[in-house]
């Protein structure tokens, strides 16, 4: 699994000393939370294509249409991973303000990467389904959009795993998100959009180019 830039702390927990002071703090805060989320999806895809690829030469040239695929795909699993980091928290039994923020960091999404809408992704989902179900369901319709072929089965159950794994690194980008200066969420993203791995096929690139 790539290592990410923000320290991770699988005990944490959401408090209530950490609510937003106001409206617009609550949205600089989503934006920020919205966007690290966004750049961790998108080396954990380049990572689970990477890993189902190892052995299977270059990947050649890309199509419009696979941009747009891969794109689909990253905003899906961002949106779940945001949705999954307040299931993460309590659920349903997680205070109001922090659905709120989620709320608002799923309409960032939005402006990240317009289509599909964040909306109509999370009809596809439920809380009740817990947190195995919707790392599944999400993996199995992450990699419908990626088009994994005869891979697809062990891709599915690779990114569901992985998903699964992730939540201490959810629930540390949403701790940094609710905790952080300004300057300091500026700098983890800087930080963040220039940390160069060696990846044998597949690029970040591959899924954020035109956002």
């Amino acid at each position: 699994m790539p290592a990410s830039v923000i320290p991770v702390d699988s005990s944490w927990r959401v408090s209530f000393d950490l609510e937003p002071k106001s409206r617009e703090d609550r949205w600089e805060r989503a934006i920020f939370f919205a966007t690290i989320i966004s750049i961790e999806c998108a080396r954990l895809l380049v990572h689970c294509l990477n890993y189902c690829q190892a052995g299977a030469g270059a990947k050649g040239s890309q199509s419009q249409g696979d941009m747009v695929r891969r794109r689909e795909a990253l905003k899906e699993i961002t949106c779940q991973s945001i949705f999954l980091s307040l299931v993460e928290q309590d659920g349903i039994d997680a205070p109001a303000w922090l659905k709120e923020f989620v709320a608002d960091s799923l309409a960032v999404s939005d402006k990240i990467c317009a289509q599909p809408q964040s909306e109509t992704i999370q009809k596809k989902y439920a809380a009740a389904s817990g947190i195995e179900g919707n790392c599944l369901s999400t993996a199995l319709n992450v990699c419908h959009y990626l088009a994994m072929g005869e891979k697809k089965e062990d891709a599915v159950i690779y990114l569901s795993d992985c998903l699964k794994e992730q939540a201490p690194l959810r629930a540390a980008c949403l701790s940094f998100a609710l905790k952080a200066s300004l300057s300091d969420r500026d700098q983890v993203i800087k930080d963040a959009g220039g940390k160069q791995e060696e990846f044998p096929d597949f690029q970040i690139s591959d899924f954020t180019a035109g956002l």
